[in-house]
């Protein structure tokens, strides 16, 4: 995963016309919490029953603003 997000990060800041990225997480996946603090996403806290799947688990959400000028 660290790869992955790695190799699109850089692309997306340069390339793309989007303001953010954002990233969810199971609550129990503490190493995908740290590699994505690791590359720069901020976490934006703790969603409890999230309805963003069709199972009910806690999920962390972190996002990266791209800066627009």
């Amino acid at each position: 995963m660290s790869e992955a997000v790695a190799v699109c990060l850089p692309w997306f800041v340069t390339d793309q016309k989007v303001r953010e990225i954002v990233a969810f997480v199971e609550s129990n996946n503490q190493r995908s919490q740290q590699i994505l603090q690791k590359l720069g996403l901020q976490d934006c806290g703790l969603l409890e029953y999230p309805s963003i799947s069709g199972e009910l688990t806690d999920t962390y959400k972190f996002r990266i603003y791209k800066i627009c000028f």
